[in-house]
């Protein structure tokens, strides 16, 4: 994952931690170490799972970004189509199911790991 200073650096806007969805916790309530997310969107969250927009959509308003600005980084079809529909950029990191041309062509790219988003990244900045 990028560290919080990328994200400075990138001019990632961070919310205030009270505006986000769980405050940068998870559902039990248990803090996270170490963990660079500042906004936190589940399931739970919404009206409607992926592949509706929703969980996408309510991310980038805590972060009061507009999606279009977004990347999103996805291992599913559901969640490719879902971050596709809310108007972010999406790279996919398959899991269990490579993509279909479909799925490839709602993508900016298909990258094998995180660590491999991370190098692509930093390429660009």
């Amino acid at each position: 994952m990028i560290d919080s200073a990328a994200h400075s650096a990138a001019g990632v806007r961070k919310p205030p931690r009270e505006e986000t969805a769980h405050g940068g916790q998870d559902w039990c309530g248990r803090e996270f170490e170490g963990c660079n997310f500042d906004v936190l969107v589940t399931r739970n969250d919404v009206e409607a799972g992926k592949p509706d927009p929703e969980t996408f959509l309510k991310a980038a308003a805590l972060l009061r970004v507009d999606p279009s600005n977004c990347l999103a980084l996805e291992d599913s079809h559901s969640g490719v189509r879902a971050a596709a529909a809310a108007g972010m950029a999406t790279i996919m990191i398959p899991d269990l199911l490579h993509p279909t041309p479909e799925i490839a062509s709602l993508c900016v790219g298909v990258l094998p790991s995180l660590n491999d988003v991370r190098i692509r990244i930093s390429q660009q900045l």
